[in-house]
């Protein structure tokens, strides 16, 4: 069962990383892909791609912060 940080967490998430964020940062840590796989594979441009990840990886990492700040707890470090 998620405590109510958790849920919080979940949908800061959900709320502040864009579908196609998401959609790049799964192909590339999930999936295994590279940017160029990517970029086939979503009919984008390499650049775009590394934009998306990167952005996607600020916005989770500031996200993980606030819950370390908030829990006081080790959650895995960025």
């Amino acid at each position: 069962m998620m405590t109510r940080a958790n849920r919080a967490m979940v949908q800061a998430m959900r709320r502040e990383v864009t579908a196609r964020e998401v959609q790049c940062l799964e192909l590339y840590y999930v999936q295994g892909f590279n940017y160029r796989q990517i970029s086939s594979q979503l009919h984008i441009n390499v650049s775009t791609i590394s934009r998306n990840i990167q952005r996607g990886e600020r916005k989770l990492n500031r996200i993980l912060d606030l819950a370390r700040a908030i829990l006081g707890q080790d959650l895995p470090a960025a």
